[in-house]
């Protein structure tokens, strides 16, 4: 993934999948550096916007993740659905 992003850095489908790469190894930091370069060029990219909230709340920023996730649920997408169970399961 890091060469596809090498080879193309606007190559977003490989700059959100590197980043949820790094959440499972435990990088924050990496991965919401991958996940604010795809919102800078797709601000509404909802895949990116959950997995920046993810990186949040595994960070303790609980606050900011919960503000995230509200936003994105009102969507319409599986994104916006995994964010209402989210918010259903952990804020409630």
């Amino acid at each position: 993934m890091e060469r596809l992003l090498l080879v193309n850095p606007a190559n977003t489908k490989a700059a959100v999948d590197l980043a949820v790469f790094e959440i499972g190894l435990g990088n924050n930091e990496a991965a919401l550096k991958h996940l604010e370069e795809v919102l800078k060029r797709e601000p509404a990219n909802s895949k990116a916007i959950f997995y920046r909230a993810i990186v949040f709340y595994n960070a303790g920023e609980r606050e900011n993740a919960e503000k995230i996730l509200k936003e994105l649920s009102t969507g319409d997408d599986e994104y916006a659905l995994k964010a209402k169970e989210i918010l259903k399961e952990e804020f409630n």
